[in-house]
């Protein structure tokens, strides 16, 4: 396998100069889990690499989310390894619970306020123009950190003792991590 992917990225160099200079500056929008809806400034400063810094909303909050992806070859049909971290801060997640219907469960003030960060690794694929307009689809696995700062409020709440005293709660994650997205050229 590993002979296999050397030989692609040799094959490639050679015909479309991996190292040549090609800057482009451009837009992407995705959505995918954990990582929300996102909207990012893109910046190449080859063809094969990709820097992405944007905004994300995940239902509950509006966060940052940061990344870069690798795309070695330059055919209208390639495939990516990307990279993603992101933070959200707090937020009620009680309406989202309500919205799918999981109401009495997430009813409780502890999901009044959470807050998390990720990151991701994810193998994908790009169709499109490797210098226009282009969607891509990435699977891979993620790292969630969730912070549930109401803990104190949501034990007191179920236990009936205002007397009750606890830390918040932190939970890690290994979680699936998916990305379905477009990305479009500016410059």
């Amino acid at each position: 396998m590993l002979w296999l992917v050397t030989s692609a990225l040799l094959a490639s160099s050679a015909t479309n100069d991996l190292g040549a200079p090609r800057a482009h500056l451009g837009i992407q929008l995705d959505v995918g889990f954990p990582g929300g809806a996102s909207a990012a400034v893109a910046f190449g400063p080859w063809r094969w690499l990709r820097f992405e810094l944007g905004g994300a909303h995940n239902g509950a909050a509006t966060g940052v989310r940061g990344g870069l992806t690798l795309s070695p070859l330059g055919s209208v049909v390639r495939p990516t390894l990307s990279l993603h971290a992101g933070h959200f801060p707090r937020g009620d997640l009680r309406p989202i619970g309500r919205a799918v219907g999981a109401g009495d469960p997430l009813d409780s003030s502890l999901f009044s306020s959470v807050q998390y960060d990720f990151f991701t690794a994810q193998l994908g694929m790009e169709i499109g123009s490797p210098t226009g307009v282009s969607g891509f689809v990435r699977a891979g696995i993620g790292r969630a950190t969730a912070r549930f700062p109401a803990t104190e409020d949501a034990l007191r709440e179920a236990s009936g003792d205002p007397s009750v005293t606890a830390r918040p709660l932190v939970l890690t994650l290994l979680v699936p991590s998916i990305q379905v997205g477009i990305s479009t050229p500016l410059l």
